[in-house]
C-alpha cells in the first residue's frame, strides 16, 4: 500500500470514529428515547393485563373504554363515590370528581391502593385513564399522543350526565403532572382547579440531572413536557402544589420552580419533610390538603406551608411492618390478564408487592392503611 492510500485509509478510521459513530449514536438515541421517557414496560407484566382490579379495594367501579381523537382505544376505571348522607341527585350535584393522571411506568391498577384512601378520605370520584401504551389502551406512548389521551379523558367525564361538570378536578403525578398541566393549559374553561404532585420542570431538565453523560443530547429532544412554560398560562385557575422534599428522582427544586413561576392568582403549595417521589401520599397532611383543596373554595389565595411528621398527631404510632415480596405475578396461578367486568365482588387477584419499611413514629392521615399491598414501581 502506498502512502497515499495508507492516509486515505487512516482518515477515513478517523473520521469514522471522530464523526460515524457518535452520529449513530445520535440517531439511535433519537429514535428511541421514547423508552427512557415512558416505561410502560416495568414491573414486568404491565402492558396488557392489570394485576388486580378496583373491586379487590371495595372500590365501585365502571370499565371505560375511550376513543380518542386520532383513533385509539384507551381504557380507564370510573370509580363513584356515594355520600350515604345524601340522595341519588344530591350526591351527582355535590360530589366533586378527579381525573388521575399517572406517572411514567406500571399501569393504573398499581395505583389502587393510593386511590382507595384518596376515595375514602377526599370523599370525590375517581376516573383513573391509561395512557396509550399503558395497561390495557392501544398504541405506543408519544408527547401528543398523551395530550390527546387527557382531551378524551375529560370529554368523557363532562359528557356524563351523572357527574357535576362544574366541579372537574385534574390531578397529576410525577409525568401524569405534565399532562395535567398542558390539558389546564387548553381546556381551562371545563377544570375547576388541578393539583400536582411531584412534577418537573422540562424533560431536558431532567435530562441533566438523571442521565448527566447525554445531556448534551437533549436538543434532540423530542419530548419537551415543559411544564416551566404551561404554569405560566393558567390565568385564575387555582392550583395546589404537593411537594416532597426527599424525592430521589425529581430533584426537590423543580416543584418549588415551579410554584414561583408559576402565574395563577389562587395557587398553593405544601412541603412534605420526609416524601420521597412515590410515597408523599403516605405522609401526614396529604388527604387533608387535598379534601381541604377540593371541597372548599379556593379562590384568590397563594399560600406556602410545610409539613413533618410532627406537625399531626394521632392516637397512636403505628409501628414498622415489613413485606416481603411474594411469587411474582407472572408466575402464580392467577397471572392470566384480568378483564374488568363493571361492579365487581372482590376477586382473588395476584399481588406484586414491594418491601416497604416504615419507620416506628411515622404517622399518617389514615390509621388504617393496609401495606400488604402496597407496590410502587418508579415513576418519572
Amino acid at each position: 500500500m502506498d502512502t497515499w492510500a495508507y492516509a486515505t485509509h487512516l482518515l477515513t478510521n478517523v473520521y469514522f470514529y471522530l464523526f460515524g459513530i457518535p452520529a449513530l449514536l445520535i440517531c439511535l438515541a433519537y429514535y428511541y428515547q421514547d423508552i427512557l421517557v415512558y416505561v410502560n414496560y416495568l414491573p414486568k407484566g404491565s402492558i396488557g393485563s392489570y394485576a388486580y382490579l378496583p373491586s379487590r379495594y371495595d372500590l365501585p367501579f365502571e370499565d371505560i373504554w375511550l376513543r380518542t381523537k386520532d383513533g385509539y382505544r384507551i381504557h380507564g376505571w370510573f370509580i363513584r363515590y356515594q355520600d350515604p348522607s345524601l340522595n341519588l341527585m344530591e350526591a351527582y350535584k355535590q360530589t366533586p370528581t378527579i381525573i388521575y393522571f399517572h406517572g411514567n411506568a406500571g399501569n393504573i391498577s398499581y395505583l389502587l391502593v393510593m386511590v382507595k384512601e384518596m376515595f375514602r378520605l377526599v370523599k370525590c370520584n375517581i376516573f383513573l385513564v391509561s395512557y396509550r401504551g399503558y395497561g390495557k389502551s392501544e398504541g405506543r406512548p408519544t408527547e401528543r399522543g398523551l395530550q390527546l389521551d387527557a382531551e378524551a379523558a375529560l370529554d368523557f367525564v363532562i359528557d356524563r350526565n351523572d357527574v357535576n361538570s362544574d366541579k372537574i378536578f385534574l390531578f397529576g403525578r410525577s409525568l401524569g403532572g405534565a399532562v395535567a398541566l398542558n390539558l389546564a393549559r387548553t381546556r381551562r374553561e371545563h377544570i375547576k382547579a388541578i393539583i400536582i404532585e411531584n412534577a418537573f420542570t422540562c424533560v431536558p431538565d431532567m435530562m441533566d440531572s438523571l442521565l448527566p453523560y447525554i445531556r448534551h443530547f437533549k436538543y434532540f429532544c423530542r419530548n419537551k413536557w415543559r411544564n416551566i412554560d404551561h404554569v405560566k398560562t393558567l390565568g385564575t385557575l387555582p392550583i395546589l402544589f404537593l411537594a416532597a422534599e426527599k424525592d430521589e428522582l425529581v430533584p426537590p427544586q423543580m416543584m418549588k420552580q415551579l410554584y414561583e413561576e408559576c402565574t395563577s392568582t389562587s395557587k398553593q403549595i405544601q412541603y412534605f419533610a420526609n416524601g420521597t417521589h412515590n410515597n408523599t401520599w403516605i405522609e401526614p397532611g396529604y388527604f387533608r390538603a387535598m379534601h381541604k383543596f377540593v371541597h372548599i373554595d379556593n379562590a384568590d389565595k397563594t399560600v406556602t406551608k410545610r409539613v413533618s411528621p410532627t406537625d399531626i398527631k394521632t392516637p397512636s404510632p403505628v409501628r414498622r411492618r415489613t413485606r416481603s415480596r411474594p411469587e411474582s405475578v407472572a408466575g402464580s396461578r392467577n397471572s392470566s390478564p384480568i378483564e374488568a367486568v363493571g361492579v365487581t365482588s372482590s376477586p382473588s387477584a395476584a399481588v406484586h408487592v414491594e418491601k416497604f419499611n416504615i419507620d416506628e413514629h411515622t404517622t399518617f392521615d389514615s390509621p388504617n392503611l393496609d401495606f400488604t399491598d402496597l407496590s410502587t414501581p418508579s415513576h418519572l
